[in-house]
């Protein structure tokens, strides 16, 4: 797992006079924000077993992190269909109840908590994206000595585009390009 003073030297050089402190926070706001929208942390979140007349069950996510949507849910090996459950802070309400003692599994899209000490090492990938994140909110702080609102704006433009660029390779498996093959007609 890494640290956010993993990502810290990708910001700091251009934000000249903040403390780490600071730099910390607002790479931390940047991560959570990244994995929220590009969804590219994902896991199997087990959710306990089903009981009998109970219809409400927490998801566990792995530690230091929060479920922010369901890519699918499982009940007893099974996919369950969309609109069968529905995700209400970090904990899943299931409208087709199965078998009681049903394993229940979700794949969840995470984010870090505010408070998480380790964020996954998969987000290194995306290091200079997530520090754009981290320099347009620092350059837009008024009055400090790393304020640079016009900076500010080509950083907001590359966080954003990081996010897209993740996004797209989350949801396609990291293939790039078409996955369509053109149709050859037959006998030529």
């Amino acid at each position: 797992m890494a640290t956010l003073k993993d990502f810290e030297p990708y910001v700091s050089l251009d934000v000249s006079g903040c403390p780490s402190a600071v730099i910390r926070q607002a790479l931390m706001l940047a991560v959570e924000d990244f994995c929220r929208r590009s969804r590219v942390w994902r896991a199997e979140c087990p959710a306990g077993n089903l009981q009998e007349g109970v219809s409400l069950y927490t998801i566990v996510p792995p530690t230091g992190a929060a479920v922010c949507s369901l890519e699918w849910l499982k009940v007893g090996g099974r996919k369950q269909a969309e609109g069968s459950f529905v995700l209400e802070a970090g904990a899943v309400r299931l409208a087709n109840l199965g078998p009681a003692g049903a394993a229940i599994v979700a794949k969840g899209i995470l984010a870090p908590l505010k408070t998480a000490a380790t964020v996954p090492d998969l987000l290194l990938d995306f290091a200079e994206g997530i520090a754009s994140g981290a320099k347009f909110r620092l350059m837009l702080q008024p009055g400090k000595p790393w304020s640079s609102p016009d900076l500010a704006v080509y950083h907001k433009k590359a966080f954003e585009d990081a996010i897209g660029d993740a996004f797209v390779r989350s949801e396609t498996g990291g293939v790039i390009g078409s996955l369509t093959v053109k149709p050859r007609a037959f006998g030529s």
